[in-house]
């Protein structure tokens, strides 16, 4: 288990996880505040709730001086009281898994949003310090939105932050029931979908879109400009309805770094009138951000 720097400070001893739809990240902090990465594991999916609790009673007997733990999900999770109404992926409806992870840990537990929850790490530890209200968006399968309004974290119960699920379009379909919602458009996996629709060509990401539109491929230029447009509006929308100071792209396709970031702030750029002109800047703590955020609030609600 290799260590990293001391970002926490000295403090308890947690375990956290990153569940996604695919694997689990694993980490925890040690007394002195550094950070060890256990070993990524695949999502345990066929035993539903059961599964994913009985794994993070094995992992604390690996770290048995831990005295919180953190668990973070996607979909739709309200952390206040606990519950993962919706994480359609992952086959979880209205869990309490606050209460079924204390009940089997025995140890205080945060259970939470893994987007909200990287965002609060890029808010205190990454590229969203500094100021006051801020939107991290993350770009990946689908998209979503991490919002901190004048330095808390707005959450709605769960609902805030849906960003990807915004219809700014008549199609595609999309797979919550909607039409031309944004992640049908600018995510990294509609890229590529719509890329392999349009020329033929199947291709397994958005990475291979963009090396294609840098070969002069006509038809991956138009999907790449038009998932650039769809996502300057989306961040039009929520710089208009919220004043966020900044926005920080993070996610699968800010890998893209300058051909992302640089044509998405002139096409914002040039939607902004009368309302504010955010900063956008891509994320710095890259794919370990949820596991990141998900120890900071390990340690916070040990000292609760």
């Amino acid at each position: 288990m290799a260590a990293r720097e001391r970002l926490f400070g000295q403090g308890p001893v947690v375990l956290a996880f990153d569940v996604g739809g695919t694997d689990v990240k694993r980490g925890w902090v040690d007394a002195e505040g550094s950070l060890h990465e256990l070993q990524t594991v695949p999502t345990p999916v066929a035993g539903g709730a059961e599964a994913i609790i009985e794994l993070a009673a094995e992992t604390l007997q690996q770290v048995p001086e831990a005295r919180g733990f953190s668990m973070v999900v996607p979909g739709i999770v309200d952390s206040a009281s606990g519950i993962a109404h919706s994480s359609v992926n992952l086959g979880y409806r209205d869990v309490p898994f606050r209460q079924l992870l204390q009940t089997r840990l025995q140890l205080p537990v945060f259970f939470g949003h893994d987007v909200a929850t990287a965002g609060y790490a890029e808010h205190v530890f990454g590229a969203a310090k500094g100021v006051d209200s801020s939107a991290v968006i993350t770009v990946g399968t689908g998209i979503a939105a991490a919002l901190i309004i004048a330095g808390e974290p707005v959450t709605s119960r769960g609902w805030a932050g849906e960003l990807g699920h915004v219809q700014i379009a008549d199609g595609p379909a999309c797979g919550c029931g909607a039409l031309g919602c944004l992640e049908t458009i600018a995510s990294a996996a509609a890229i590529a979908r719509r890329y392999s629709e349009l020329s033929g060509n199947t291709v397994p990401g958005a990475r291979e879109v963009l090396e294609s539109m840098q070969q002069g491929d006509p038809q991956a230029a138009e999907v790449w400009e038009s998932a650039l447009d769809a996502l300057a509006q989306g961040i039009q929308i929520t710089a208009g309805l919220l004043g966020v100071e900044r926005v920080v792209i993070g996610g699968g396709l800010a890998q893209a770094g300058d051909n992302l970031i640089v044509p998405l702030r002139e096409k914002v750029r040039q939607r902004t009138t009368v309302t504010k002109l955010p900063e956008i800047i891509l994320a710095s703590l890259g794919a370990k951000a949820g596991i990141i955020g998900s120890l900071l609030r390990a340690r916070e609600i040990t000292k609760q």
